[in-house]
């Protein structure tokens, strides 16, 4: 499972929603994986911005870093 949020990182209801999908999961370590925006402020600037946000290199990274943790869990 990947969660993507606009919100940052730390405190939000990316993390909550993982906790419980992995409170209800049949496996001991679902693999999952949260995109979302880095902790802490940030000046106003476009460049900034996309830095600190979730994009679509950032989403992909983290698919396929799940997809990898699964074969490897599935493997053992």
């Amino acid at each position: 499972m990947v969660v993507v949020d606009l919100a940052p990182r730390s405190f939000g209801t990316t993390g909550e929603f993982m906790a419980t999908v992995a409170e209800a999961s049949l496996t001991p370590f679902p693999p999952m994986a949260r995109v979302a925006s880095y902790d802490g402020p940030v000046g106003y600037s476009q460049s900034l911005e996309r830095y600190v946000q979730p994009n679509e290199d950032k989403i992909i990274a983290a698919v396929r870093d799940v997809l990898e943790r699964k074969r490897v869990m599935s493997n053992n």
